[in-house]
């Protein structure tokens, strides 16, 4: 069984709960005890360091990928409201069920597998409604993706001085190194900025640190990177044109 990550940090509710009922559920030492007492019947490990940070949290999961024998796993932002599912582009996207989210999720894992990619992505609706193939290639992985805990230790795992962006850096080392990231578009998640309070909402409150994580992202990916203004929250983000990172 393909293991399903999530990290949380001040989010005892866990919001994803509402659609996987049996995630495995990473945390900090200090808030062991806070997850534990609301959810008794998880499966709550606890980080050997706390605050150390989002890529932190990325490379434990990895790790523990990797020391358990396995070499794929999914990872799930926790406040992602649901996912939707569609079994081919013919058809509009529906709320998948909580009881088949497992199911949907490993299924992805068995398909990362067999097509050799490094990382499999679920994006938003807004970027898979109107696709002319079940999957994109190449693209970057955030919020919802399968990876490939091996090939992530294999390109020097995820920075861990990025504030923010760890995960696109991770895509963009990927693809820089010949591997294959896809997004499959017959899933895809609901998700919002600034949601949930906890996890990384701190961090995004600090608009100079937020820009200096952007800035140093696109600095080590000239050709296909650039920072952008996003005047939906006033923060800055690194953006890519993956198809230039490909050898």
């Amino acid at each position: 069984m393909t293991a399903i990550f999530t990290g949380s940090l001040s989010r005892p509710k866990l919001p994803l709960l509402k659609w996987l009922p049996d995630p495995t559920v990473l945390v900090e030492p200090q808030e062991e005890q806070l997850y534990r007492d609301a959810h008794p019947d998880l499966d709550i490990r606890v980080h050997p360091e706390g605050g150390r940070g989002f890529s932190y949290l990325l490379n434990e999961m990895v790790r523990r990928t990797l020391d358990g024998g396995d070499r794929y796993f999914v990872f799930t932002d926790d406040d992602v409201h649901a996912i939707r599912v569609r079994p081919d582009l013919r058809f509009p996207f529906v709320t998948c069920p909580r009881e088949d989210a497992r199911e949907v999720l490993e299924t992805l894992a068995k398909k990362a597998e067999q097509l050799g990619l490094a990382q499999y992505a679920v994006s938003f609706a807004a970027h898979s409604w109107a696709a002319t193939a079940p999957d994109t290639f190449p693209t970057g992985a955030w919020g919802v993706h399968v990876t490939d805990a091996l090939a992530v230790r294999e390109v020097g795992g995820y920075d861990e001085r990025l504030a923010v962006f760890g995960d696109w850096e991770m895509s963009a080392r990927l693809l820089s190194a010949g591997r294959a990231v896809a997004r499959t578009n017959l899933v895809t998640f609901v998700h919002k900025m600034h949601s949930e309070q906890g996890g990384a909402s701190a961090i995004y409150e600090d608009r100079e640190r937020v820009r200096e994580a952007a800035e140093m992202v696109a600095g080590r990916y000239p050709e296909a990177a650039r920072v952008v203004e996003i005047e939906a929250h006033g923060l800055a983000e690194v953006r890519f044109n993956w198809r230039k990172l490909q050898p």
